[in-house]
């Protein structure tokens, strides 16, 4: 085989190792950033519970507590649980 097509066969295998490695890269990433927004969603839920003092099949309580906090004073505290309250569904 002449040396031109060893290295053109060379260059793509490296071509396609790089495009193979490059394409389970994006989707590791993917599924980690959508891993991570179910953990911020989980935290959200239970500090929400925690603050409403509830146990986790109490969502009535929770919800009375979520518009409780929203129809309050608005600090910046109470500002971010209304919003979780609202991402969560609990408003």
């Amino acid at each position: 085989m002449e040396n031109w097509l060893k290295a053109l066969i060379a260059a793509a295998c490296v071509v396609v190792i790089a495009g193979g490695g490059y394409a389970l890269w994006g989707g590791f990433s993917a599924n980690r950033q959508v891993q991570q927004a179910a953990e911020r969603a989980d935290q959200a839920r239970e500090e929400i519970f925690a603050l409403a003092k509830a146990e986790p099949h109490q969502v009535d309580q929770v919800r009375f507590f979520c518009e409780s906090v929203a129809n309050g004073v608005q600090d910046d505290r109470r500002k971010r649980i209304a919003r979780n309250c609202r991402e969560l569904g609990y408003l």
